[in-house]
């Protein structure tokens, strides 16, 4: 008996060496990619650096940003004469020991790209982590396929990677809340001790306020397991105490910015003029707002003048000029590329299609787990669908990025049984899609060749 526990054991400290050294490659090979599709903007610091201007101001014990340079910046706001970066905090403390070594010249942009690669991984481990008991409940068999093509399907098939590569303040947000999002899942499909799951909810909270919503998935998961109401309500209690401590220092940072508690500044933020209208008549989140932002999630597709397209192959030179067309800069007489953007939207049918799988009808045993993610999906993405932009200029819609991290675990449910040969080719055909969208989008948003 004990030498079968030892063998155990031994087996299973094996299987999470290689899983950690899979995820280590993945986010040198994530990394490497970045680079070479996003060419030079991690190159230097984003021309929308509000989070290093943050954390050096945070170094010299004030909130207030050099007000020369947030005379240039977006979506800043000023009160009483002095600017405020209004956007939740976390982006800036993580930022701290490099802004302290650097000073204010540090590249928020290579950071992003960084910590992007290493959502890949964290991805990947995520898959992994069903194939050990945990609170989600029964083992999940989830193949080495399978996770290496989740963590590929968040890196390159879905809006991560244009977050990754934009580095401006918005998308940095967004990628510090994946990151956080997917260590808080780790943990509630893992150990779940609820201080731990807690922390790295708010830590996410910090970055991107919905995240908190996202508490639901763990309430899901732990009732299930209760065993009476005092054990699940000191449960409770410590996985609460980092979210209520993260609330309060948002609310003590508006007090001491904006002498009001509740005041986020996003009132008299500094924005769009397209969008103050909007702002001032409907406020900050509106039902109003509900069906501009579902045509932006799910509906608005990308824009292919198919008759364009033979015409800007022949400019490129033939067949044999496309590589070229694709990777230098356009000629100022050559034709545009055949394929463009909504500014505003574009749908995740066209811009992650491989998510489809995570719609498989999933095996008795794991309902649970299924509907728990699902759920909670829906409960993170209200707000983001009643707030009043899509998310300004990007490519697809930015804001899909807080519920993604919940959606990798119905598309693992999706792919852990095996997948019968029609099925198995659609996945194939749709990930491929999804990569190839995501990089025309991204090398589009950034202006990048062929665009």
């Amino acid at each position: 008996m004990s030498r079968r526990r030892e063998g155990g054991a031994t087996a299973n400290t094996a299987g999470v060496l290689l899983d950690r050294a899979v995820a280590l490659v993945l986010v040198v090979a994530t990394f490497t990619a970045y680079r070479a599709i996003g060419g030079p903007t991690a190159a230097h610091q984003s021309n929308q650096p509000h989070f290093v201007l943050l954390a050096d101001a945070l170094l010299h014990g004030h909130l207030w940003v050099d007000p020369a340079k947030a005379a240039r910046l977006g979506d800043i706001t000023p009160f009483e004469g002095r600017f405020y970066v209004s956007f939740p905090p976390m982006p800036a403390l993580m930022m701290l020991p490099f802004v302290a070594r650097v000073g204010p010249g540090f590249n928020d942009a290579l950071f992003t790209v960084v910590l992007g690669a290493i959502n890949t991984a964290v991805a990947f481990l995520l898959a992994r982590r069903f194939n050990r008991p945990g609170l989600h409940g029964a083992i999940v068999d989830v193949p080495y396929w399978a996770a290496v093509s989740i963590a590929l399907l968040l890196g390159f098939g879905t809006v991560h990677l244009s977050a990754s590569l934009a580095g401006t303040v918005w998308f940095t947000a967004h990628i510090v809340s994946v990151f956080f999002m997917l260590l808080y899942l780790l943990e509630c499909c893992g150990r779940c001790r609820p201080g731990v799951a807690g922390l790295a909810l708010a830590a996410a909270f910090l970055a991107r306020t919905p995240a908190i919503f996202a508490a639901l998935f763990w309430l899901l998961l732990t009732l299930r397991q209760s065993r009476d109401f005092p054990w699940f309500a000191g449960q409770s209690a410590r996985f609460a105490l980092p979210l209520v401590l993260a609330v309060g220092l948002l609310l003590a940072q508006n007090q001491v910015r904006f002498h009001h508690a509740t005041d986020f500044g996003y009132q008299s933020m500094r924005i769009a003029g397209s969008l103050k209208s909007d702002l001032q008549t409907y406020g900050q989140f509106s039902p109003h707002f509900l069906d501009r932002n579902l045509k932006a999630l799910l509906v608005t597709p990308p824009v292919v003048r198919w008759s364009a397209v033979q015409d800007w192959v022949r400019a490129s030179g033939g067949l044999l000029g496309v590589p070229h067309a694709l990777t230098v800069p356009p000629a100022r007489s050559g034709r545009q590329f055949p394929i463009q953007f909504d500014p505003f939207g574009t749908g995740l049918w066209a811009v992650s299609p491989a998510l489809l799988i995570a719609l498989r009808i999933p095996s008795r045993r794991e309902v649970l787990l299924f509907g728990a993610a699902w759920l909670t999906v829906l409960v993170v993405a209200v707000p983001d669908l009643l707030y009043y932009n899509t998310g300004w200029v990007q490519y697809g819609y930015r804001f899909s990025l807080d519920f993604m991290p919940l959606l990798l675990i119905p598309v693992a449910l999706g792919l852990r049984r095996p997948l019968p040969p029609l099925l198995r080719m659609t996945w194939i055909v749709l990930l491929i899609v999804s990569f190839a969208s995501n990089l025309t989008g991204t090398r589009w948003f950034l202006h990048l060749p062929p665009y």
